[in-house]
């Protein structure tokens, strides 16, 4: 019952979804770790320096405070635009039950159509950095190879980030990308709020 009473409020209703940035864990901690022939020879905690998403967070939600009332009227006509002519169509159906079947059909599609046109996309979004952390390094001069290891409450992950040299006149600043880190998505044991 719970998941058919779901599928008709999709089917009826409709949900104007606006871009969301999802912050890392406020637990995350973050540890650089220096290595020669495979022995640790310093440690360092790296604190995380995130004002990026904070900022990104808030214009968000200025942007959606300012944009849903037009949003809800051009999404709303949509809905109505194809909502009317199928329950008129279903209406002179009558007792046609394949007739009925394809109305009913045909305003889910177009309804689909509707919400896959009308949801942001945010696929250059995920260019942005999730964290962003650093610190002043403060070793011997000499060649590292260097190990970062990223924790909170929903795990933990080791990542190698190469060859480092500290000391060159050149290299003042040792900068690293990683990949995607599943702990710094949203945990999903939590209920997650939808708008």
């Amino acid at each position: 019952v719970h998941y058919f009473s779901d599928a008709v409020d999709r089917s009826l209703g409709f949900e104007i979804s606006f871009p969301t940035i999802s912050l890392p864990p406020t637990d995350t901690e973050v540890k650089l770790d220096l290595l020669q022939n495979g022995q640790l020879v310093q440690e360092f905690p790296v604190p995380v320096l995130s004002p990026l998403q904070e900022m990104l967070a808030t214009e968000l939600k200025a942007r959606e405070s300012g944009d849903m009332f037009a949003r809800a009227v051009t999404i709303g006509s949509e809905y109505l635009g194809i909502l009317i002519p199928a329950i008129i169509a279903y209406k002179q159906a009558k007792n046609n039950v394949l007739q009925k079947l394809a109305i009913i059909s045909g305003y889910y599609l177009a309804k689909k159509a509707i919400d896959a046109a009308n949801s942001p996309d945010l696929r250059s979004w995920d260019y942005l950095p999730k964290l962003i952390a650093g610190t002043w390094l403060n070793a011997p001069v000499g060649e590292y190879q260097a190990r970062v290891r990223i924790m909170n409450h929903q795990g933990a992950v080791d990542r190698d980030l190469g060859t480092v040299l500290i000391g060159q006149a050149n290299q003042l600043i040792i900068y690293r990308r990683l990949g995607d880190l599943s702990i710094l998505k949203p945990d999903k044991s939590r209920p997650i709020r939808r708008h």
